[in-house]
């Protein structure tokens, strides 16, 4: 995952970390977190696929970040991020601690646990 590259538009940045208090620098990181969750985002855009990621950043934060993927998944665009609410913080613990008791119970994918598929992008 180290090869992943990033990119985001310098504008949405300073306004993201502004109204949200979370900078796209930060975002990125749970993307290289092991244990970060993906769930399909098709209600927000018809143009791309997008994505909402939900995981632990650098600063020990649990972060949702909206993104899509530009050349052929090569490179992440950023959207926008947030910091998690308390409800998804508390889905996000209970998946890692049910993770961690079975892992194999969990290789079908995220979809198979709407506790977390619920997540989306809050204005």
């Amino acid at each position: 995952m180290s090869s992943l590259r990033f990119e985001w538009d310098e504008k949405k940045n300073a306004a993201n970390r502004r109204k949200r208090g979370v900078s796209f620098e930060e975002a990125r990181t749970p993307f290289l977190h092991e244990n970060a969750r993906v769930i399909p985002d098709p209600e927000h855009s018809s143009d791309e696929e997008r994505f909402v990621l939900i995981g632990l950043s650098i600063s020990v934060r649990v972060l949702v970040v909206c993104d899509c993927y530009r050349q052929s998944a090569e490179v992440i665009r950023i959207i926008s991020a947030r910091k998690a609410d308390c409800d998804e913080t508390e889905q996000y613990h209970w998946w890692i601690k049910e993770y961690l008791k079975n892992p194999s119970q969990f290789a079908s994918g995220i979809q198979d646990y709407p506790m977390l598929t619920g997540l989306h992008t809050k204005g």
